[in-house]
């Protein structure tokens, strides 16, 4: 994948009958079609669907309005392997009688599976834990959010619904980044939206009450669980992005230190950066909005950029350790197309990380984009991410960028 496609034409593999899963000369015949998938998450079922290609050889992942095409996936015996995307994940399940049967599992952490199963797509029917076909409530555009877990204070979103009829669209907009692609349903006053990237598994449910408030959970993966509250307010802004994460005070720049994909010290007096306004993105591979903010910038440094100016992403991974690291890395370098340097900056806790960059106020997102003019002095900060799943946030964010870098540049 080279970004998200459009999803033109994908269910045309629909019309395919599945097959089971035979030897022969060349291997196992791959079974064809489409799948409905569902996740357990934490007793609720987030469902998904993929597709499988034998010609050309591919798994697409159906995630909201993106799909994912992956190509490097094994079918050895009875058995499918599905390293997901850039992520350190995979599906890995048992085909039998046209059905899949296995575990999503995170690889960086210990004992993280999660029950995964998938059957052709014809032969699924609407099962009891669906909503039912009620006529749904109308759903306000846009609504003030309270999350609210067992270990954190109370937070404050922004959700930006799209509905028509039963059928329900839309994301979470946060201080430190968006939801991304949320899909879903309404029917009478409870609606659920899901979504699942390879990274992330989430499930929301909800009820509106008679005042229009909706009372709901969210699910995250295998144990992550909060309670929230969404009050409709059409006028319902975020903090700016551009106050949140700062230098201290009395200080104008911003030093660093990270090992690039050949185990080489970059810092911030490198010589390919002297003279040079440059923009560092602080990152990690298993972040999604990470993701999406990476494949915006990895096309613009290829097209867009001005000639003298520099890009460099400093990761904080799952594992603080280099060699880990230095394969994650190189793996979304692969994926984007990446121009530009990457260096491995240690653990992605955002403590740890903040003392790898002590001028800063702290760390309070991935990503985090910081600019610098040619003498290396900051001019601006940008705290997480609203992508492609935001829709008009995205564009404000595209062109907010532009303005920033027209201002370093010249």
């Amino acid at each position: 994948m080279r970004y998200f496609l459009p999803l033109i034409s994908i269910f045309i593999l629909a019309s395919c009958q599945s097959q089971n899963t035979e030897a022969n000369e060349t291997g196992p015949e791959l079974p064809k079609g489409s799948f409905a998938a569902t996740l357990d998450i934490q007793g609720e079922p987030l469902k998904f669907e993929f597709t499988l290609s034998d010609d050309p050889k591919v798994f697409i992942l159906l995630n909201g309005e993106e799909k994912f095409e992956i190509t490097d996936f094994t079918l050895t015996d009875d058995s499918l392997i599905v390293p997901l995307h850039i992520f350190d994940t995979q599906l890995k399940a048992k085909y039998e009688d046209s059905t899949f049967t296995g575990h999503w599992i995170k690889n960086y952490a210990e004992g993280y599976l999660i029950s995964f199963s998938a059957e052709p797509l014809e032969m699924v029917k609407e099962s009891s834990d669906e909503l039912t076909s009620t006529q749904p409530v109308n759903l306000a555009s846009r609504y003030r959010v309270y999350f609210e877990s067992e270990l954190e204070d109370s937070t404050v979103a922004v959700a930006e619904f799209r509905q028509d009829g039963a059928k329900l669209k839309g994301t979470f907009l946060t201080q430190t980044g968006d939801y991304r692609y949320l899909k879903g349903k309404v029917s009478g006053d409870l609606l659920r939206l899901t979504t699942f990237d390879g990274e992330h598994a989430f499930v929301f449910t909800g009820q509106v009450r008679t005042d229009g408030s909706i009372e709901g959970r969210f699910l995250s993966g295998k144990s992550w669980h909060e309670t929230f509250m969404a009050y409709p307010d059409s006028i319902v802004e975020l903090a700016d992005a551009s106050s949140l994460t700062y230098l201290k005070e009395g200080l104008s720049t911003l030093s660093f230190s990270g090992k690039d994909l050949q185990g080489k010290v970059f810092t911030n007096n490198d010589p390919s950066l002297e003279g040079k306004p440059y923009v560092l993105q602080i990152m990690g591979t298993w972040c999604p909005n990470c993701m999406d903010e990476t494949a915006y910038l990895s096309d613009w440094h290829k097209n867009n950029k001005p000639e003298n100016l520099e890009v460099v992403s400093l990761a904080f991974e799952r594992k603080d350790n280099f060699n880990y690291a230095r394969e994650r890395l190189q793996v979304l370098k692969d994926e984007y197309d990446i121009t530009y340097p990457l260096l491995f900056g240690g653990g992605y806790a955002k403590d740890e990380a903040a003392k790898k960059l002590p001028e800063l106020n702290t760390v309070i997102a991935y990503p985090t984009l910081v600019f610098f003019s040619a003498s290396h002095e900051v001019t601006h900060i940008h705290t997480g991410f609203m992508g492609p799943g935001t829709g008009e946030h995205f564009e404000r964010w595209k062109l907010d960028f532009e303005k920033r870098i027209s201002e370093i540049a010249n």
